[in-house]
């Protein structure tokens, strides 16, 4: 509300962002997709792209896959984590790290090319020592190497 009273700023798409993830818990899917649609205008009017790196995981994370094909989804999440490589945002780089791999590997895309992506964004995050929210890929990084044969 205070974002259309008074006009956007720098966290307002984020704000949206976060309000489509409110919306997508309810269950009201075609609203949240809306909002994601809002965010990435909004995004694109104001050329306010410094804050992809946050939304796109929101939007293309956890929104996007409940309304879209998975494999559009990848891209956005690909593009983030590499420009928070490129800034040093270490916290948004490990989420959108575990997002890329989950969502690639729901795609179906090859899995050793998943189990490559998941060890080198794990060396990243060891180097920033940043590694509390990428604990969560574990268990998918497990999942991959036993169906490829490799369990540990």
């Amino acid at each position: 509300q205070f974002s259309l009273r008074h006009g956007w700023c720098s966290f307002t798409t984020f704000g949206y962002a976060l309000y489509s993830v409110v919306l997508v818990t309810f269950n009201d899917i075609k609203d949240a997709e809306r909002y994601g649609k809002v965010v990435l205008d909004i995004m694109e009017y104001t050329k306010a792209y410094y804050q992809h790196c946050r939304v796109h995981p929101i939007i293309y994370g956890f929104v996007f896959p409940r309304c879209m094909h998975l494999h559009s989804c990848l891209e956005p999440i690909a593009k983030a984590y590499c420009d928070c490589a490129k800034i040093g945002d270490s916290e948004w780089l490990v989420a959108n790290a575990a997002l890329f791999a989950t969502l690639t590997f729901q795609c179906g895309k090859e899995l050793s090319s998943v189990e490559i992506f998941l060890n080198k964004a794990e060396e990243k995050v060891k180097k920033w020592k940043t590694t509390t929210v990428f604990h969560a890929t574990r268990p998918l990084k497990q999942a991959i190497l036993n169906l490829m044969g490799k369990a540990e």
